[in-house]
């Protein structure tokens, strides 16, 4: 199974703040939706047409088919992001476009979105959020974006309930900043770990 920065890292490519904490996206989540008012098995057709506008992004890659719109959530601009497989949403989420020229704007950025998802979704799962490279040598808060930069700090926290997980990701990709929030079918992404784990296993 890919680990989250992995998982991340293809949403952002594939098209590659939380809805819920829009009072009106509360709302559908009540009625059991997930993420701008999507549910997982949703076809295709019925998130474009909630969605009520075409895609700007239509493509297939590692089995998943994948497309994404152009919007803005909490005064940032994003690409919203589904993937589906045999027709059935399994994955979602926000990839943040702002650009700064200073990198500790993005963690500013990453803060302000983590409380929200903190708000609807509780505290995260793993610790710490904060992550140094192995061998970095940890820094005080001044330079944190520089590092960031560098590839030797990434922030990342995981939250779920009874079938969803929700990632919430800062980190370099050597060609710039991936900020992103995805929603990941919890039996789709096990499914995907089994069926790897099996297919390793099979070979010579």
């Amino acid at each position: 199974m890919q680990g989250p920065i992995g998982r991340l890292t293809l949403a952002l490519a594939l098209a590659s703040l939380v809805s819920a904490c829009v009072p009106a996206q509360q709302a559908r989540d009540a009625q059991g939706a997930f993420f701008r008012g999507a549910k997982w098995g949703m076809s295709k057709a019925e998130v474009i047409k909630y969605e009520g506008r075409k895609p700007v992004l239509d493509r297939t890659a590692d089995g998943l088919e994948t497309i994404a719109f152009e919007d803005e959530a909490l005064g940032m601009r994003v690409q919203v992001v589904y993937s589906f497989q045999d027709g059935r949403l399994v994955r979602a989420g926000y990839a943040f476009m702002e650009e700064h020229g200073d990198n500790s704007r993005h963690i500013e950025d990453y803060n302000r979105i983590e409380a929200a998802v903190g708000k609807r979704w509780g505290p995260p799962t793993n610790s710490p959020v904060m992550i140094w490279s192995e061998g970095a040598t940890p820094k005080e808060n001044g330079s944190w974006g520089a590092e960031l930069g560098k590839g030797l700090l990434r922030f990342e926290s995981l939250r779920e309930n009874a079938d969803t997980e929700v990632l919430h990701s800062l980190a370099s990709t050597g060609a710039g900043i991936a900020h992103g929030l995805i929603y990941l079918n919890k039996a789709f992404e096990r499914s995907r770990e089994r069926d790897g784990s099996k297919g390793a296993s099979a070979k010579p």
